[in-house]
């Protein structure tokens, strides 16, 4: 039986505050790659490759810089912490890696399908903690580009 390894262990954060060389503003998302074929994905685990079933996997800081594949808008949602309405996105970073986050609210009036977002770390008002949360916004590049 393989003996797991420190990165099958209970993840630590989704993300570093600190971005990537390419992407140096945005907070930067804590994936993983795969050492045998390269698969690159998000969140990191230790629980094998999704693609070629290789626990050989290493931790790797992904952009919080994409495109937007779907965004929807959810009314109902059963835990007090997070009320509705908020906005789901699902974005494609540069870095090839599908990712669901929410959407900054400052930013869902502008969202469609193909616009570019970058991560952001956001406090909420009136929370019990002041941890920052992960969000996107639409990017101020994306929305000179349209004109807006």
């Amino acid at each position: 039986m393989h003996e797991p390894t420190s990165a099958s262990h209970a993840v630590e954060a989704l993300f570093s505050v600190e971005g990537t060389t390419a992407a140096p503003r945005q907070p930067a998302l804590l994936g993983g790659r795969c050492t045998a074929c390269g698969y690159t994905f998000f969140p990191m685990q230790g629980h094998g490759c999704e693609q070629c079933g290789s626990i050989d996997l290493v931790p790797q800081a992904l952009t919080g810089r994409g495109r937007v594949i779907s965004y929807a808008e959810v009314e109902r949602h059963p835990d007090p912490l997070l009320p509705p309405p908020f906005t789901v996105v699902a974005f494609m970073t540069e870095d090839g890696v599908a990712v669901k986050a929410l959407a900054d609210p400052s930013s869902e009036a502008l969202l469609r399908t193909g616009a570019t977002v970058v991560t952001t770390l956001v406090t909420d008002a009136g929370a019990d903690h002041d941890a920052p949360r992960l969000r996107v916004l639409v990017a101020d590049d994306d929305l000179a580009t349209e004109g807006r």
